[in-house]
């Protein structure tokens, strides 16, 4: 699950979460917005604080990440087509060879 969905399915404000994970409100949201890298040790205590509901995967690489339709919602690598829920949902290495 990515931080942003995390969040709002736990009702918790960004104000809060920072709190929990010793950064200002700005970087949280320049965290969950892309445009700070974040690095290990930031991604294990967002993990810890999510109760691993935010994978460590989902911090460190979320453009990799892909919600698949229906019940299933998986880190998907670029060169790992989904294979656990056949759902057909493009993955990124797909997306890039057929242009859309």
């Amino acid at each position: 699950m990515l931080l942003k969905d995390y969040l709002k399915s736990k009702k918790i404000t960004q104000v809060l979460f920072a709190k929990r994970i010793g950064v200002s409100t700005v970087y949280l949201n320049h965290i969950i917005k892309g445009r700070r890298y974040v690095g290990r040790e930031m991604a294990k205590k967002i993990e810890f604080a999510s109760n691993h509901h935010v994978s460590l995967l989902e911090i460190l690489y979320p453009d990799d990440y892909i919600v698949h339709k229906g019940d299933c919602e998986q880190f998907v690598f670029p060169m790992c087509p989904c294979k656990k829920c056949n759902c057909n949902e493009k993955t990124p290495e797909s997306i890039g060879k057929t242009g859309k």
